[in-house]
């Protein structure tokens, strides 16, 4: 076979193939399912975020405490 009869094979693949998936619905479900991985990507980075930040803040409390206890230490 020749290359352009090839191609052009493919092409028609191609369309049955994306004409199948619009009827049967497939597009829509593989469309979902990129959302819902993107979604879930998006919400996994803001947890992280928000456990880093209160990560932060827990350690800054602990060294207030540490200083305000000496503080009080050197007072009584």
């Amino acid at each position: 076979m020749s290359n352009s009869i090839k191609r052009a094979l493919a092409t028609v693949s191609q369309v049955l193939s994306a004409v199948t998936d619009h009827l049967s619905g497939a597009d829509i479900v593989r469309e979902d399912v990129r959302h819902s991985v993107a979604a879930q990507q998006r919400m996994s980075e803001r947890i992280a975020a928000l456990r880093e930040g209160f990560t932060a803040i827990r350690t800054r409390h602990e060294e207030l405490s540490g200083r305000i206890s000496e503080l009080r230490r050197y007072r009584a």
